[in-house]
């Protein structure tokens, strides 16, 4: 099965030229024969860690709103809580975020929700079958809605190397507990012959699962639930996962290549 991809070039940011490109992508794809009148529908984005820029602009989803809107569905705009210590961690910290990078009502046209509530325990138990897990915990606010329509950025990730769509969905919209089960075979492990002892991964580790002794960091297995905050921020790469390979061309190389523009 194959699927149709459109590209469009955003080189001018002129609202009415990104308006249109916008309306004319919609329109290709199909996607006006994707909702129903009052179809709740969740634009599901990524509101942006604090300070950064490597989300999809307000602004541009604020023009997908409209096209929703004007197929009579009711289109609200959204995101589940991260498991890792972040801006977007509870529900009060990432609307704030969201807020400081402009996901206002005013802007996107339409509500701003937390889809897994204020500390991601608003959750919808879903059947799945599927080979790693027979049942899996997704936002309650990405269930319950009558269509979704995700909008992502293109992105690199230390475990599942390079994410879109799929990604934005699969994990974007487990909620907390959902993330855990997902990275519970990360198992990272320190070699101790390249840690340097910063003490930079103790620091982000929202378990204190990581102490450093001996100039050297340490991992409690028993606290440990794989959020890989730690293989980001090991400087000297001296943290390993052990279930799961971590991909080498990420991070630097193709995150620039992804929003050249």
């Amino acid at each position: 099965m194959t699927s149709d991809v459109y590209f469009a070039p955003l080189s001018s940011h002129d609202p009415e030229y990104v308006s249109s490109i916008l309306s004319t992508i919609f329109e290709a794809a199909g996607f006006s024969d994707c909702f129903s009148e009052n179809d709740l529908t969740a634009v599901k984005v990524h509101f942006g860690e604090s300070g950064n820029k490597t989300f999809v602009s307000s602004e541009y989803v604020g023009e997908i709103v409209k096209l929703i809107k004007h197929t009579g569905a009711k289109p609200f705009v959204t995101d589940a809580n991260t498991l890792y210590f972040g801006s977007r961690a509870n529900g009060v910290d990432h609307l704030n975020t969201a807020i400081q990078h402009k996901f206002t009502p005013d802007v996107v046209g339409a509500p701003i929700t937390i889809a897994d509530g204020l500390i991601g325990t608003d959750s919808v138990e879903v059947e799945v079958n599927l080979k790693h897990f027979e049942r899996v915990s997704l936002a309650s606010g990405c269930v319950n809605a009558n269509a979704i329509m995700v909008v992502s950025h293109f992105k690199c990730h230390m475990v599942g190397g390079i994410g879109g769509a799929i990604k934005n969905l699969g994990m974007g919209y487990g909620t907390r507990a959902g993330k855990q089960q997902m990275h519970s075979d990360l198992n990272p492990k320190v070699d101790q012959k390249s840690c340097i002892g910063c003490g930079k991964c103790a620091g982000h580790c929202p378990k204190q699962a990581i102490t450093i002794e001996n100039g050297k960091a340490t991992i409690d297995q028993e606290l440990c639930y794989g959020c890989g905050e730690c293989l980001i921020f090991c400087a000297p790469k001296a943290i390993k996962s052990v279930g799961t390979p971590v991909p080498s061309p990420c991070r630097k190389r193709w995150w620039n290549i992804a929003w050249a523009r």
